[in-house]
């Protein structure tokens, strides 16, 4: 795990695309799905959409994301809707990803399952938080204690209502216990609830951390820059050091 990735810096703004399909009760409404693209004008439910864009093949000063509203909090443990969960996964990793096909790939960490009621995170080496200090594995055990501790109030706390322990168990490694097999959480940890953030810096920030007042401190190739109430979204800047993958 050796190659890195560069990206020059820049500023720009975030959001997240909405896009909503309204149907008038109209006489254009209620076409067949099934003769869509016939020669009778029908309009296809699908022309057009791609799974994917295309790779980028030069440099932009900026990017926006159209949002239906203001980002109201960059903590991963009170996101919940399109606009938090874009900004957050733009300038924060978790312990595991899921491509477009929905399988889940390694992301700060690969898992393995050496029983049906054990998780072992081993974390990918030479990764940092932007501030240069390394994820170690006492932030993904503070990053994980959070996210289930029902007391601080966030959205997935029941996520992990069958974990029994989490604990350091190496260097580099982190053991999940289940009191009971888990299908899902697996799958949970490629998102929000797996979001590994520094746990020296949010206990500084305190009731700060992921607002507006405060900041974060995540691994993502994109760093907070800024953050005007109001504006709809947070700025960030690219990271000018290498991202181990």
């Amino acid at each position: 795990m050796t190659r890195k990735r560069h990206r020059p810096a820049r500023r720009t703004a975030v959001a997240v695309p909405v896009l909503l399909a309204v149907c008038l009760l109209a006489s254009a409404c209620g076409r067949s799905a099934s003769s869509a693209g016939s020669a009778t004008g029908t309009i296809s439910p699908t022309a057009g959409l791609v799974t994917t864009t295309p790779a980028g093949s030069k440099q932009v000063s900026s990017v926006t994301w159209a949002v239906y509203r203001d980002v109201q909090t960059l903590d991963p443990m009170f996101a919940f809707d399109y606009p938090e969960n874009t900004a957050i996964s733009l300038m924060c990793e978790s312990l595991l990803l899921q491509s477009p096909s929905g399988a889940l790939e390694p992301g700060l960490a690969t898992v393995a399952n050496p029983s049906p009621t054990r998780m072992v995170f081993t974390l990918r080496p030479g990764v940092t938080f932007w501030n240069g200090q390394p994820v170690t594995p006492a932030d993904v055990v503070y990053s994980l204690d959070r996210q289930m501790n029902p007391a601080n109030g966030g959205f997935y706390s029941e996520v992990f209502s069958r974990v029994r322990s989490i604990q350091a168990t190496g260097a580099e490694q982190v053991t999940i216990t289940l009191s009971q097999p888990d299908y899902w959480l697996e799958g949970e940890l490629s998102s929000m609830p797996g979001i590994i953030i520094s746990k020296s810096f949010a206990t500084k920030q305190g009731r700060n951390y992921g607002t507006s007042a405060g900041s974060i401190m995540c691994t993502g190739p994109y760093e907070l820059s800024s953050w005007i109430p109001g504006w709809a979204s947070p700025r960030w800047s690219t990271r000018t050091t290498g991202i181990p993958r």
